[in-house]
């Protein structure tokens, strides 16, 4: 897991196509550990996730956890 203050799309860049390593930044901002580091990419994230499934589930997302392909 990333220190909460280093959130950084370039942990995800490392080896994953930049395509990937963006999907990965972003969904790990849905995380509610960091909704204090960034509110505004917090919501995106979560936008982003509800817009992935049915919109008339509610999601009460806990923890998030991304793995490479």
């Amino acid at each position: 897991m990333q220190n909460i203050n280093t959130l950084n799309i370039f942990h995800w860049a490392t080896s994953e196509l930049s395509q990937d390593a963006f999907l990965a930044w972003l969904v790990s901002w849905a995380d509610p550990q960091y909704k204090s580091i960034n509110h505004d990419l917090y919501h995106c994230a979560l936008q982003f996730i509800h817009s992935l499934i049915k919109k008339d589930h509610h999601l009460n997302i806990q923890t998030i956890e991304v793995k490479r392909q």
